[in-house]
């Protein structure tokens, strides 16, 4: 019993066309061309493998490093979300693509390093906020309660 025939857009077809003389089809053709380009030693055809297969390690790596997202959102007693606790987050998401990337895509840590200096800030503008030289916000009120008071009675 003979095997089924090659179905066109394959090698095998393409050789057949050759083989019995009949008219090579587009599809056949792409095929013997891809299968050209696949055995294919020359400059232009090793540098265009090497660059599907970093694009392929990227897309791998990108794919690894991206964030799972969080399960829960922190919230505060009202039910809103906390900015210091998302910032957190972020910051230490960022640290994970930074030990990710660190190796493997040098060129890309800078953006990641500014962006991990501003969450910083914003952590640390939220942090101190209310805070003036070790001065709390409590501190504050009550400072500015007794200068009313005193004016009040002066008054």
């Amino acid at each position: 019993m003979p095997r089924p025939r090659a179905a066109c857009g394959t090698i095998s077809a393409y050789r057949r066309h050759l083989r019995e003389g009949t008219p090579v089809d587009d599809a056949c053709r792409e095929a013997k061309r891809a299968h050209n380009r696949a055995r294919s030693t020359s400059a232009a055809a090793r540098l265009e493998r090497a660059a599907a297969e970093e694009a392929a390690k990227t897309a791998a790596a990108a794919a690894a490093a991206a964030p799972a997202p969080p399960a829960e959102l922190p919230t505060t007693e009202e039910g809103h979300v906390s900015r210091l606790e998302v910032l957190k987050e972020m910051l230490q998401t960022s640290r994970d693509t930074i030990a990710a990337l660190k190796g493997r895509e040098p060129s890309r840590l800078y953006l990641l390093l500014r962006e991990q200096r501003e969450i910083v800030r914003e952590i640390s503008e939220i942090q101190g906020n209310g805070q003036v030289k070790g001065v709390t916000l409590a501190d504050q009120l009550a400072a500015a309660r007794e200068a009313r008071a005193q004016r009040a009675a002066g008054a």
